[in-house]
């Protein structure tokens, strides 16, 4: 599979586990990531960093055990650049 595609990957992943509530493998996907939110430039550096700010963050509510959000990944772009890529949607 190429890097485009496995980045293609990562990027779906994280919007089907943050609305499944499952912030443990939202972290395990970016133990070696370095996430930047826009527009307030946030920096997240690797799992420990992604679990505490989702667990932080993110309200998961009790009847559902989910967030209750439905994310849509809209106009993916992948940027590859030697042993670095960029993904912005």
């Amino acid at each position: 599979m190429s890097d485009y595609q496995l980045i293609k990957q990562l990027v779906y992943g994280y919007a089907e586990r943050m609305d499944a509530g499952d912030f443990e493998a939202v972290a395990a996907m970016m133990g070696r990531a370095k996430l930047v939110f826009l527009p307030s430039s946030e920096v997240l550096v690797g799992s420990r960093q992604v679990l505490a700010a989702h667990r932080l963050k993110v309200k998961i509510y009790p009847h559902t055990g989910t967030p209750c959000t439905t994310h849509y990944v809209n106009n993916l772009v992948i940027g590859l650049e030697g042993d670095q890529a960029t993904a912005q949607s």
